[in-house]
């Protein structure tokens, strides 16, 4: 009742400040990747942590209107009494080691020699001491690749019910489609599970789990994942995910390889190509369609691309004279930034950093932190601010966050044609506003430019870790497009491409900082609600595919209702059907009253 309460007083105002929804999804979207063990069965280690990182995401929101912080303080205190409740819930528990689980499936040929060297790449590791692990031979990782990848990047038919069991399906893991199998269940008290047929990994049977139909031709393909032993077993497993480790076989056993670790001079469990994550082992970019000109995604087929990053052995001596870091182990871009600093500086801070810090120039000697000032007060012409104990400099690099064109909004009560691009849920999508010639001729020479490669030599490669909303210039299927950073990691950035409305996790080698020369043409992609529907529940597959066959790609009368972003539109088919009413009907959508903010209004809270 206090969710109810509380929501009827501000959804329409937080509707309007994307910011803080923003703040509440993403938070919540974590809270989610640390859960996923305990979704599928595994023990929780960060739920007691919720209530903390929840309190210190609304610390950032002090900067907001009095009002809205108010319905911020609401909002924090609810979810404090829930995540309370939360965390005291027992876990669900895993699957123990003592059931034996059954999977029917064509298993890996185990075509090796005793004493052969072989290189595997570790794919799971079960949480038991006996030395059991899972691998792929890292020579069949193309041929993987090349048969797992059209499982990404195809259109999918999703599954309502789970599989018998020996027939293969996919399963939606980790931002990627992973084939499975189900056990075979010989009573009541057999536990229904899935066997990730190229990780080695079996999981709780979820019936939330996204799960869709495989083709005949990667069905009749042998797993990747082989069960493996290493000997002489240890108290702790020496490797981690995904390296990749030689090994010298000691035997065969039926399904299980015996291996033994050998030592090759600097091939260890260190390699030039390891893999951090299943993404990398994949090497995928998924995407809702091929066509050249249009990118699409739908929000639960996110787009993802290939973390290309290299492990270097930089920090191993060779022998005496010889070392790993040499020229020829850095890349022409790393050598032309190396390059740029000068070799004969006698500025100690440019010689290490590469540039000279302004923080003796800008900060105040006598800065009193009691007071906050210095004895001059208000005469001091410089900052007032303690310098980093640790010895960083506070200067700060001045991004790019917005463009001066702005896209001219159309009029309330008025008609548009709109082209979706991208779904995001069955009530809201990006669309491009079919605008005159000029506009469609200006952006269509805006890409030309972006792609043409003496443009793209010239393009900078970003320095250091982007700010969140920082503009950037990014990769999709091997072109550039603009985009906007949502969210950075070690070594991977998720992008926001303004152009199309979807999203995708690139390396930073697929990024490159932004060039003002492409302000000129306002962001293309508009985000849009059907104002006469709400979804029935979150992640509703059947309306979201529904939606995606009806509008993808498609010329749509639209008729303007509330200008603010996002448009409220009313949307019409080319029978001129209204393609809200055709989802209520079909019961794939909930009605809703149209509605219009009204800025003289009162502020909820």
């Amino acid at each position: 009742m206090a969710y109810e309460l509380l929501w009827d007083a501000s959804y329409e105002y937080l509707e309007k400040h994307a910011s803080f929804v923003n703040s509440l999804t993403g938070l919540m979207l974590e809270r989610a990747k640390h859960l996923r063990s305990q979704l599928f069965g595994q023990q929780s280690k960060k739920g007691p942590t919720f209530l903390d990182d929840y309190r210190v995401a609304h610390d950032e929101l002090q900067n907001m209107g009095k009002t809205l912080q108010m319905v911020v303080n609401e909002w924090k205190s609810l979810f404090a009494d829930v995540s309370t409740s939360l965390c005291e819930q027992v876990a669900a528990q895993p699957i123990t080691s003592s059931i034996d689980l059954i999977f029917d499936y064509i298993k890996p040929t185990l075509d090796y020699q005793v004493s052969q060297k072989v290189r595997f790449v570790i794919t799971y590791i079960p949480a038991t001491p006996e030395g059991i692990f899972y691998a792929m031979d890292e020579s069949r990782k193309h041929d993987f690749r090349a048969n797992l990848n059209p499982i990404q990047k195809t259109r999918k038919t999703f599954l309502h019910k789970l599989p018998p069991p020996g027939v293969m399906f996919i399963v939606y893991l980790d931002n990627l489609w992973t084939r499975a199998v189900c056990n075979v269940t010989t009573n009541d008290k057999t536990p229904l599970a899935i066997y990730l047929l190229d990780l080695g990994e079996t999981l709780p049977y979820e019936e939330l789990l996204p799960k869709a139909a495989l083709s005949a031709e990667l069905g009749s393909v042998p797993a990747y994942a082989m069960k493996c032993s290493i000997i002489p077993k240890a108290d702790t497993f020496p490797f981690k995910l995904y390296d990749t480790v030689t090994f010298n076989v000691v035997a065969v056993e039926n399904d299980l390889l015996l291996l033994e670790h050998t030592e090759d001079g600097l091939e260890n469990v260190i390699s030039k190509e390891t893999s951090t994550n299943a993404e990398q082992l994949y090497d995928v970019s998924q995407s809702s369609s091929n066509d050249d000109r249009k990118k699409h995604s739908i929000n639960n087929d996110t787009s993802t691309a290939t973390e290309r990053s290299q492990c270097k052995t930089n920090a191993i001596k060779l022998e005496s004279n010889e070392y790993a870091i040499t020229r020829e182990t850095f890349t022409e871009a790393e050598l032309e930034q190396l390059d740029d600093i000068s070799q004969c500086t006698t500025n100690p801070m440019k010689a290490v950093l590469g540039y000279v810090p302004k923080d003796d120039d800008r900060l105040c000697k006598h800065y009193d932190p009691q007071t906050k000032g210095c004895f001059k007060g208000a005469n001091c012409r410089l900052r007032h601010e303690p310098k980093d104990p640790d010895g960083w400099t506070l200067d700060k690099d001045t991004v790019a966050v917005s463009i001066p064109a702005q896209m001219e909004v159309p009029l309330p009560n008025t008609y548009v044609t709109l082209h979706p691009t991208c779904i995001i849920d069955v009530d809201t999508f990006y669309a491009h506003v079919a605008c005159d010639e000029a506009n469609y001729a200006k952006y269509e020479q805006l890409m030309a430019d972006m792609n043409d490669p003496e443009i793209v030599a010239n393009y900078k490669l970003l320095k250091l870790m982007p700010a969140l909303g920082e503009l950037v210039i990014a990769k999709y299927e091997d072109v550039w497009y603009r985009a906007t950073v949502c969210e950075a990691f070690d070594h991977t950035i998720n992008v926001f491409y303004v152009d199309y409305g979807n999203t995708a996790i690139v390396g930073m080698g697929e990024v490159r900082r932004w060039e003002d020369r492409f302000n000129y043409l306002p962001f293309q992609a508009v985000c849009c609600r059907i104002s006469n529907i709400q979804r029935i529940k979150p992640c509703h597959l059947e309306a979201i595919q529904q939606l995606y066959v009806c509008i993808l790609d498609k010329p749509l009368r639209a008729m303007i209702v509330d200008n603010k972003l996002p448009w409220e539109v009313l949307i019409y088919d080319e029978d001129n059907f209204d393609v809200g009413e055709a989802l209520i009907m079909t019961k794939l959508a909930l009605p809703r009253k149209p509605c219009k903010f009204d800025e003289n209004a009162y502020i909820p809270g």
